[in-house]
């Protein structure tokens, strides 16, 4: 008798499903959070299987009688397919009673302010029903399901639809479009949603990634040897050998993000080429410095090439161009979405350094993040709660602007081409210009080897996506009293003592460094922050404002306090009368240093003096 009952693996089946839905029912879970949520389903329900057939070979029946088990390595993977299939159908519904809601509510909307939360919620929304979308076509593919559903139509139109679709977009970018065809008839067998697809993807990308001024080209043309021959070709960036090799591959990502617009999975051009093999054609790329990139889709003409269940004579209920035309106002909707919004939400670079009012008033935050979207929920959120808050695209530029501005805290996250936010946090740590501001990394990366690499590159703390906004504003707070507390500290025990305030060690040094030169320049009246920075071979900007950020008073101020402190150790080891000293530590009058010590001290130098 076996271990584990039919019952009781149904029991168990049944509790992985209930599990399924309540995750697909959790509005709060990132797509990244739902794809490690399904995938620990899939590998509860792997152990399930595993466990079933142990039980079914240490039964009572020979081996040579139960047949194909459940744990070979196929049937598993078949089984993982269909879980994972049935939990991904299961996204639908409740997200489509998000889409739909939020249709009506932007139809509504007369609120500017939350037409534009609606449009956010909307727009991220379709991108998460495209990546289900793409990620069931690939289940099919896995499990040898994915079918084509090919009938006669004319190609031409169908690709002047599609093409149609990107024109104005192409037009607010300054990118022309150019459809060329030697027939205005080339008829061919195909499916309409899946050559749509494939040319909508395409089409896209090629215009995200071609300059202003540039062109894209998508030309159709009956090729000898019974084929017909469709390519994009634009004026775009080169992609590399190496890349080309690999761009078709599965989960395979572009340095540059060629698929940006699928950013988390890089199935977009895998799921291409599939298509087109179902098809029995081919898809090629071409790059070279100079010429751009150019797709090159060959498909077989005729349809002795397709399966009898493979193609529809009679007419579909929906046409031909009016399936590639919905498609691809589809796709030409999110993308324009996306160009708005990052149109709209692009930093002004010229007006970054906040000026000296503000900066007393409001405390700074810098935003490093290259989501458009994620940049503005967070800003939105902040300067509602009276932050001043600078954004940053990508970390490269994160890096050029914490060290210009000297923020009082910085907001990163850590997966951004080029430099990422491991990169980022550990240069500013080790420049003594921004050694001190409080970096808060944000990830989707959740596991205690990726926090703890976080946190070794000198972060103040490390957020998990997706997160609380108030848990984000407790912690930007707290960092920012805590760094207000070690000024005051600073303020108090002066830089003598800077060895046990708890400093990092560039900011130890430097302030090291700044007692020994005030010290060594302690009785001249005239040096102040100027000289104080040709000292160090610092900029005055940035001295006064690493100063004001590690004391909270500006250099003058500190000055002052420094020598005041200075007088105080002088008067007590009677090392000269109240006018001596005031001389000694830089005053030049000593009824001014009088009245600066008593607003100090609230006493009278002379009433430390020894006679």
């Amino acid at each position: 008798m076996n271990n584990i009952s039919k019952e009781e693996g149904d029991v168990n089946r049944s509790r992985v499903l209930a599990r399924a839905k309540k995750i697909a029912n959790n509005q709060t879970l990132s797509k990244d959070e739902l794809l490690k949520e399904y995938t620990a389903l899939a590998k509860e329900y792997e152990a399930l299987l595993k466990e079933s057939g142990k039980s079914a070979r240490t039964g009572s029946q020979p081996p040579e009688e139960t047949g194909s088990r459940p744990d070979q390595p196929e049937e598993i993977v078949a089984m993982k397919s269909r879980l994972l299939s049935h939990i991904t159908h299961e996204f639908l519904t409740p997200l489509n009673l998000i889409i739909t809601p939020l249709e009506q509510l932007l139809a509504k909307c007369r609120s500017q302010e939350q037409k534009q939360t609606f449009t956010l919620m909307h727009r991220n929304s379709q991108r998460l029903l495209l990546l289900i979308s793409q990620i069931l076509e690939l289940l099919k593919l896995d499990s040898m399901k994915l079918q084509l559903k090919t009938s006669r139509h004319n190609l031409v139109p169908f690709l002047k639809g599609i093409t149609a679709s990107f024109e104005l977009l192409a037009l607010q970018k300054e990118v022309a479009v150019i459809f060329h065809t030697d027939k205005e008839s080339i008829p061919l067998y195909f499916d309409p949603e899946k050559i749509a697809e494939v040319m909508c993807n395409l089409m896209m990308n090629s215009l995200k990634y071609t300059p202003p001024g540039g062109q894209i080209r998508l030309s159709v043309r009956q090729v000898p040897a019974d084929s017909v021959e469709i390519s994009v070709h634009n004026t775009g960036p080169e992609i590399t050998l190496d890349q080309t090799t690999r761009i078709f591959d599965r989960f395979y990502h572009l340095t540059e993000r060629f698929e940006h617009f699928l950013e988390g999975l890089g199935i977009g051009l895998f799921l291409a080429r599939e298509y087109i093999k179902l098809h029995h054609g081919t898809i090629q790329v071409n790059s070279a410095p100079g010429k751009g990139t150019k797709f090159v889709v060959r498909l077989p003409t005729g349809k002795a090439h397709l399966k009898a269940d493979e193609v529809r004579e009679s007419p579909a209920s929906t046409p031909a161009n009016a399936t590639g035309s919905k498609i691809s106002q589809r796709y030409a909707y999110m993308v324009q979405l996306e160009r708005d919004e990052e149109e709209k939400n692009q930093p002004d670079n010229d007006s970054i350094s906040p000026d000296e009012k503000e900066i007393q008033e409001r405390d700074i935050v810098l935003l490093v993040d290259d989501n458009t979207d994620m940049r503005s929920f967070i800003k939105t959120l902040l300067t509602e709660e009276n932050f001043l808050v600078v954004e940053a695209t990508n970390g490269k530029q994160g890096i050029v602007m914490a060290k210009e501005i000297i923020p009082d805290i910085i907001i990163s996250d850590i997966m951004m081409p080029d430099v990422d936010g491991y990169r980022l946090c550990r240069e500013l740590k080790q420049d003594i210009k921004t050694s001190h501001v409080p970096i808060i990394l944000l990830s989707v990366k959740y596991t205690e080897a990726e926090i703890t690499r976080g946190l070794e590159t000198g972060a103040d703390d490390y957020i998990t996506k997706p997160f609380n906004m108030d848990i984000l504003l407790t912690r930007v707070r707290n960092l920012i009293k805590q760094r207000r507390q070690l000024q005051q500290r600073v303020q108090w025990e002066t830089v003598m003592h800077s060895s046990e305030l708890g400093l990092s060690s560039l900011d130890n040094t430097l302030l090291k460094k700044i007692q020994k030169t005030i010290e060594k320049n302690l009785s001249d009246p005239e040096f102040g922050l100027e000289e104080l920075a040709d000292a160090l071979h610092m900029s005055r900007a940035s001295l006064n404002r690493k100063v004001k950020t590690l004391t909270g008073q500006s250099p003058n101020k500190f000055f002052q306090s420094y020598r005041l402190r200075r007088s105080l150790d002088l008067l007590k080891a009677n090392a000269g009368n109240v006018t001596e000293v005031a001389f000694q530590v830089g005053f030049s009058s000593s009824a001014y240093f009088t009245k600066c010590f008593k607003e100090k001290f609230k006493r009278l130098p002379s009433e430390f003096h020894t006679l």
